[in-house]
Order: C-alpha cells, then structure tokens, then sequence
C-alpha cells in the first residue's frame, strides 16, 4: 500500500471514530432529556392527582363562607335587634345632639344572606358637634356605607351659636 492510501485510510478512520463518538454523545444526551422529560410528566400528573376534586374545592369554599358570616355577624344589624341599633345611633349622637332616624325597610336589597337596608339620619347641633359625630359614625363596628353628607346652616353665622343640620344617607347591612 503506498503512503497516500494509508494516509485516506487514517482519515476515513478518525472520521468514523469523530463520527461514532459524536453520535453517542447526542443519542445519550438524547437518552438523558428523554428520561427528564419522563420524569417531569410523571412529576405534573402526581401534582395534578395530589389536588382536590371540584366537590372538595366546594365544600371548602361553602365552609369558609361559613367561617366569614359568622365572623362578620357581629358587624350586620340583626333584624330582632332593630331597637338597640337605634339606641346606639342616638347615644352616639350624645344630648347636644338632635337626631332623626329613617330606616327605608320597604326599599331594602335582598342579597345572598343579608340585605342592604337604606338609612338616613339628620342630626343638628352646632358645626364641632356635627363634625364629631359624623366622625364617630364612620368608626361604628357596624357595616354602615355612607352615601352622601350634606351640611346646612339653619342659623346665620353672625350668631354665637350658630346650628347646622346635617343630612347622612346610606345602607346598614342587616341579617
């Protein structure tokens, strides 16, 4: 065999070890993501059977609504309990405050479990007076939406007391 053969030789020998040893470094690495992908499907179906069945996301949600209004019964206006949220408003309001309270029962809103009860209260006293009871109204531990606020002067301010009437509108939540 002369020099030039055994040279092509050579070649086409390293050419086919290259090409043997790279094909088996791309089929193992093609093993290797294979076998992850494997085990990511096998990873996500495990995760999708660990999770709760639509019946049991239901009763959890009924049990936390549950949990809720029972929670935030103590903010609602309980209808047999009309009276004493009423005596609450007034002693709010102190004796240097006039007060007049409308409950709208035949225009209240049905909701899920409670309804929407709307209420207007007119209060009169002198503007500090009023102020301060329309700030202790927003503190009340009673759900209690305001609406609107209207101020008006009933006496002229050239008086020494001058009084203000002041008109609240909104909704008390009751159960």
């Amino acid at each position: 065999m002369n020099k030039k053969n055994l040279i092509y030789l050579l070649l086409l020998g390293v050419f086919f070890v290259s090409t043997i040893f790279l094909l088996s470094t791309t089929v193992m690495d093609i093993v290797q993501q294979k076998e992850m992908i494997r085990n990511e499907v096998l990873r996500i179906s495990e995760d999708y059977l660990r999770q709760p069945s639509l019946e049991e996301v239901t009763r959890n949600i009924e049990s936390r609504e549950k949990e809720v209004l029972n929670f935030s019964e103590k903010f609602f206006v309980r209808a047999e309990d009309d009276f004493e949220f009423v005596k609450f408003l007034e002693d709010l309001g102190g004796e240097g405050v006039g007060q007049k309270i409308k409950f709208s029962i035949n225009k209240k809103i049905e909701e899920r479990s409670y309804s929407k009860v709307p209420l207007e209260i007119t209060a009169e006293s002198d503007f500090p007076t009023i102020l301060g009871y329309i700030e202790k109204l927003e503190k009340i531990d009673y759900f209690f939406g305001i609406n609107s606020i209207s101020i008006l002067n009933l006496k002229p301010l050239k008086t020494e007391t001058s009084k203000v009437q002041a008109t609240i509108s909104g909704f008390v939540y009751w159960l």
